[in-house]
């Protein structure tokens, strides 16, 4: 009896060791679960990295192709650019010299100056068209100021195109214009072929057209001309 009631130490022995065994066993399990866990995690990682950089290659390829597509396209579009506006310059500058080549040699009167034209016997006239909304026009005023008061075989006249004489009075005062200044008629400058300004006439002594000179002039190109054409005469 009394050794029923005594504990069996031999089995309490063998129930920690499977006990323990047990937990073991499971810490292992899960030591396993969690390496495959961290195999798994790895492996997807790698998997979006290669997806990404895969994305990032293709959208390289596509981006080169967009930038080779646009570089083969800008060549045309920049030359049709350069084309437009040197056509445009080379159609004035057209228009300008045929009026040009209509009317060099021939004598002023034929093209009906205002009667206020005036000129001096024996020297190189200037005319020069001009007008105060005409900012060219007003660049080159000094310049020919210089030119008037320097030279002795040449003589200046301006001519206003549609322009009034308020604006114009404004501008020889401003500028000290001491040469003569006569209004356009509405027929002189339709028969010289005159629009855009400003645009200078150099006329011999015998009042012959000798040159037109488009846009502003200087008191040296002025001069350079007269010389020019009197070198020329002498040569004749």
């Amino acid at each position: 009896m009394a050794n029923n009631g005594k504990i069996d130490n031999n089995k309490a022995g063998n129930s920690k060791a499977e006990l323990s065994s047990g937990k073991e066993n499971v810490n292992n399990k899960e030591s396993r679960y969690q390496k495959i866990d961290e195999f798994y995690m790895k492996g997807k990682s790698k998997i979006h990295s290669e997806i990404e950089r895969k994305e990032k290659f293709l959208k390289y390829i596509k981006e080169i192709s967009e930038e080779r597509e646009r570089l083969s396209k800008k060549p045309k579009y920049r030359f049709i650019r350069f084309l437009i506006p040197l056509a445009i310059v080379g159609f004035g500058i057209l228009l300008m010299y045929i009026p040009e080549r209509r009317i060099v040699g021939k004598n002023i009167y034929e093209f009906s100056p205002p009667p206020e034209f005036y000129f001096e016997i024996g020297k190189y006239t200037v005319v020069n068209f001009f007008a105060s909304w005409c900012p060219p026009c007003e660049s080159e005023i000094p310049q020919i100021i210089d030119f008037h008061r320097s030279t002795t075989d040449s003589y200046v006249i301006g001519v206003v195109l549609n322009d009034s004489p308020e604006n114009i009075n404004t501008m020889i005062n401003r500028y000290g214009i001491d040469y003569p200044v006569i209004y356009d008629n509405g027929i002189f400058s339709k028969k010289l072929g005159i629009g855009a300004l400003p645009v200078t006439l150099i006329l011999d002594p015998q009042l012959r057209i000798r040159k037109v000179i488009y846009g502003p002039v200087t008191k040296e190109k002025l001069s350079k001309s007269i010389t020019e054409l009197k070198s020329t005469k002498q040569e004749k």
